[in-house]
């Protein structure tokens, strides 16, 4: 598992690569740059993840999150 994905986790979108297919959902979702993403939980294998963003949760796999530059916020 990632340990970016870590629960407790706050991340900050820094950018998104938009070749990748997953973007266009992840832009749909109000996952922008700036945006900031709270890790709330992991499933055992770690996928999915849970994930808060803009007050609402997701469960979204750690490789559609690859379409996104994230920087870990202290």
């Amino acid at each position: 598992m990632n340990d970016m994905f870590r629960p407790g986790n706050t991340l900050k979108v820094e950018s998104i690569n938009y070749n990748d297919k997953a973007s266009k959902m992840l832009v749909d979702m109000g996952i922008t740059p700036g945006t900031l993403i709270f890790v709330d939980n992991t499933a055992p294998l770690g996928e999915p993840v849970v994930i808060s963003v803009r007050n609402y949760k997701l469960a979204i796999r750690q490789k559609d999150l690859r379409a996104l530059k994230l920087e870990k916020v202290a």
